[in-house]
């Protein structure tokens, strides 16, 4: 069996609504499968929550694995481990909802401010564990 995620930000227009972005993430199921643990999704949950309002970049990546890495979920540009620190320093993060767990990824509501401009826009963020730190990052918002 697949689990994971299917994501997509739609942003309403008069007469309908245009859909901004997505991303698919999923994980075979079978021998050897890991799903990921509610406790440790919530530490980390809290860990970044609380490194993001201080605006602590290095606090953000330390939940996170080695050779982490960041997809936009509406540009599909990846961003590896070595760039993190440098695109993370232009944001700021507020998880807005609770958790929801699917096999090793959880997805949670995120407010992301671009801290250039001020500007703020809705979206999910969906986080892979593995082996109770961040190895994926995908953040779906609307353009």
């Amino acid at each position: 069996a697949l689990v994971g995620f299917n994501t997509g930000v739609a942003e309403p227009v008069a007469g309908g609504f245009v859909f901004a972005g997505g991303a698919f993430i999923a994980a075979w199921e079978s021998a050897g499968y890991a799903g990921a643990d509610p406790a440790v999704v919530a530490e980390l949950l809290a860990a970044q929550a609380a490194a993001w309002a201080a605006g602590d970049v290095a606090g953000v990546l330390a939940g996170y694995w080695g050779q982490a890495e960041y997809i936009d979920g509406f540009t599909y540009e990846t961003v590896g481990a070595a760039e993190l620190a440098d695109l993370y320093s232009g944001m700021r993060l507020d998880f807005t909802g609770e958790p929801v767990i699917s096999g090793p990824f959880f997805a949670v509501a995120t407010r992301v401010t671009d801290l250039e401009t001020g500007v703020a826009a809705d979206g999910v963020s969906v986080y892979w564990v593995r082996e109770g730190e961040i190895a994926l990052h995908v953040l779906t918002t609307r353009a």
